[in-house]
């Protein structure tokens, strides 16, 4: 695994904090990895919908 490091506003490192504490993660890292993977999740998903929806207009026009 490869390392980044990243600012993030007091406030928000808080948030992170606590959202690795009553959250079970093992550790901020781990938090974070969860969600870049949901929003690669939700991204490919709206690819996904987005390639239907454009199928579905060639196909009315036609």
């Amino acid at each position: 695994m490869t390392n980044i490091q990243i600012s993030l506003p007091e406030s928000m490192k808080v948030f992170v904090e606590e959202q690795v504490a009553k959250g079970g993660y093992s550790s901020a890292s781990e938090y974070l990895q969860e969600l870049i993977f949901q929003d690669q999740q939700r991204k490919s998903q709206e690819g996904k919908c987005a390639q239907l929806m454009a199928k579905l207009h060639t196909h009315r026009v036609n």
